[in-house]
């Protein structure tokens, strides 16, 4: 545990370190727009989970100021017989930033409200989940912007870590 601990300390240490043309090459901010709003839609593949548990899915807004950023996802629709609502908040570390194309690393923390709309014995449930791994963003046009998501996730009800894909449409403002 230790030494993995060191190693995200030296990864992300390295990461926020400029190197020699690194302004000038990999990050190009002088034109880019700083808010976005979109939808996303993901899966967390994990085996013997409720549909509703895996499926992640909401509005976005995005801030993006420079190379570091903030996302807040929100959602509340009935599934089936249940209410399901879920709430986010995602950390963005953008460290490859071209004209139409940015790499970055997030970090995602998720909670889940699962309550049965008619009246049956279940109680109602509250997930959560956090997760991260690396995004890309390509840009089409001036407002508009494809995300893909690959990392993993973490989920204390199903002991253990698991594989998150994500695909979001973002119009950018």
């Amino acid at each position: 545990m230790k030494q993995r601990v060191i190693f995200y300390f030296i990864f992300f240490a390295i990461l926020s370190v400029k190197g020699h043309g690194q302004t000038d090459y990999f990050y190009k901010d002088s034109s880019r727009t700083k808010f976005a709003i979109g939808s996303h839609f993901g899966v967390d593949f994990i085996l013997g989970a409720d549909l509703v548990d895996v499926v992640d899915w909401g509005i976005d807004f995005k801030y993006i100021p420079n190379k570091f950023g903030v996302q807040i996802s929100a959602v509340a629709l009935p599934w089936e017989s249940k209410l399901f609502a879920q709430g986010g908040l995602s950390l963005i570390y953008e460290f490859i930033s071209l004209e139409k194309t940015t790499f970055y690393l997030y970090q995602v923390n998720r909670i889940l409200y699962k309550d049965y709309l008619k009246d049956r014995p279940e109680p109602s449930e509250i997930l959560y989940n956090i997760g991260g791994g690396l995004g890309i963003e390509l840009v089409y046009g001036k407002h508009f912007g494809l995300n893909l998501k690959f990392g993993y996730t973490w989920f204390p009800e199903y002991h253990g870590i698991n594989r998150k894909g994500e695909l979001g449409l973002y119009y950018k403002f």
